[in-house]
Formats: structure tokens, sequence, C-alpha cells
């Protein structure tokens, strides 16, 4: 639940794009750029300064694998939602070389380099694009925009069905309604299939963020402890190597073969091969979850 509180905010990201887009006719390119980056860096600032603390200690909380821990009913209840399955493996102290040394390290580095890397940040680039080369209304895009916003927050918000359903169920769902929304993308190349395009924001953008969290929380269940801010960092590095690589490839795609069909195409493939990649993971394998006596 908590990491999808945290990943709403890519949501609402494209709600403030569209925003953008009135603010720029409005005044321009350079004093709306202007106040985009003070509406965003005041408010970031004041979060940092407001919330931020360097230790857990100082919210009275302690860091994942600290021996430490004071027995608390609150704290045990919540302990007891993930079921330690694989116990030389929990108790382990994780460190990035001994992550890396792990196929799970790197079936979490293929699928973020799959979904995040090359499927969202292709499809994203250039969805806009594909709508108004395919003859729908630049007021239909915006709407677009904002639908997948929503609709992506919504489904991060979902995210605590992953402390229900386990991480690999849970992301298979979201993995099956984003690759929906990507066949209703294709189909919607018609212009006069408006209910398309705005079915593939409602499917695609709330699938993606349903599976977001399940990912995040399957790194944490595998390799948490005291280093699993580097061993996290370089997992999530995956999408940063896709993202330089796919929007280019789906622009030269489409210069060349004047159709997004391919990329598309690819796009359905990659999430599908992500899916495959957690089950490869297997959190579940490590901690399950599951509900406790007395919980719902």
């Amino acid at each position: 639940l908590a990491f999808g509180v945290a990943q709403s905010g890519n949501g609402l990201s494209f709600l403030i794009a569209s925003a953008a887009q009135l603010l720029i006719a409005a005044v321009g390119w350079r004093a709306a750029y202007g106040i985009i980056a003070l509406g965003i860096g005041a408010p970031v600032l004041l979060l940092l300064l407001l919330f931020i603390r360097r230790r857990p200690r100082d919210l009275g909380l302690f860091a994942d694998g600290e021996p430490d821990q004071p027995a608390n009913p609150a704290g045990a209840a919540h302990r007891r939602s993930l079921r330690v399955v694989n116990a030389a493996w929990a108790e382990r102290r994780w460190t990035l070389g001994t992550a890396m040394r792990t196929y799970q390290f790197w079936a979490l580095f293929a699928a973020n380099f799959l979904v995040w890397g090359v499927s969202f940040s292709l499809v994203t680039t250039h969805h806009a694009a594909y709508a108004r080369d395919s003859g729908h209304s630049a007021g239909l895009v915006a709407l677009m925009l904002g639908v997948y916003g929503i609709a992506n927050l919504v489904g991060a918000l979902c995210g605590f069905l992953s402390d229900r359903w386990g991480r690999e169920v849970t992301y298979s769902i979201g993995a099956a309604i984003a690759c929906l929304g990507l066949v209703a993308l294709i189909f919607a190349g018609d212009p006069s299939r408006e209910w398309l395009l705005l079915s593939y924001s409602v499917l695609c953008a709330f699938g993606l963020g349903l599976l977001a969290p399940a990912m995040s929380a399957t790194h944490a269940d595998l390799f948490q402890g005291p280093h699993f801010g580097a061993i996290n960092g370089l997992i999530v590095t995956g999408f940063a190597l896709g993202a330089t690589l796919s929007p280019w490839a789906a622009g030269y795609i489409y210069d060349n073969f004047n159709s997004y069909l391919p990329s598309f195409l690819f796009s359905i493939a990659c999430i599908v091969g992500a899916c495959a990649a957690i089950w490869v993971a297997r959190p579940s394998a490590v901690r399950s979850v599951f509900v406790a006596p007395g919980g719902r």
C-alpha cells in the first residue's frame, strides 16, 4: 500500500502535463517553463524539509534488517502479514555484490528494463503523436492524457491488493489489463473509434499502476536489509537503460515503415516478458503474504 501511495504521483504527472499545455497556450513557453519550475521545485523542497529524516530512528522506526526491533503488538501484527518461507534467504545479509550473484536480481533487472524502460517509455512517448496522426482531435488527445493520469493513480492506489493476493498474481493481473489497453490503442488508429483511445488510457494506465507497487514490493521481499538502497538502485537502472533506447527506436521504425504497429506489438511482448521475469524471481518463495488470524 505504501508503495502504491508513493507511486500514485506518476499518475498525477499526466494531469499536470495536460495543465501545462493550457498554461503554454495562455502565457507562452518561456513564462510557462518558469511557472512550472516554481510549481514543482517549491513543493518538493517544502516536503523535503518537513518530512525527510536521515535515520529511521528519528521517527521512532527501525531500518529493515536491524535485529533490535522492540516487541510491540502493532508491529508484530504488521510483520505477520509476510510469512518467511525461505529462512536462509530471508536471514542473509544482502549486499549489492551478493545480490548480483543471484538470478533473481537479474530477473528483476530484466522486468524493469522491459515493462518500464521499453514498453512504458516507448508508448507514452509516442501515443499522443500516434493519436494525432490517426486523425483524432487535439481535444481528445488531451482528454486521453488526463484520463491516463487518473487511471494510473487509481491503479497505484490499488497496490494494497498485492498484500492480499501476492506479488506475482497482482503483477500478472496488472500486466494483462495493460496489454488489453495496448490492443485497444492499436485498433484506435481509426479516428471514428474514439472510445478505443479512451479505453486504452483507462486499461493500460490502470494496469501499469496496479503492477508498479507489486514490483517495488517484490524488490523489498527478496533483498530487504541495510543495503537495499544500493540493490534497488541498480535494479531500477534497467528502466533508465531501456528508456534511453526505446523511444528513439520506435521513432526510427515509424520514420522508415510509417507505422507504430511493430513498436506497439513489441511493447505488448515486453510486458509479457516482464511478467514472466517476476514469476522467475518468485518472491513468494522467500516471503509469502497471508492474512493473519483476526486480520481482514
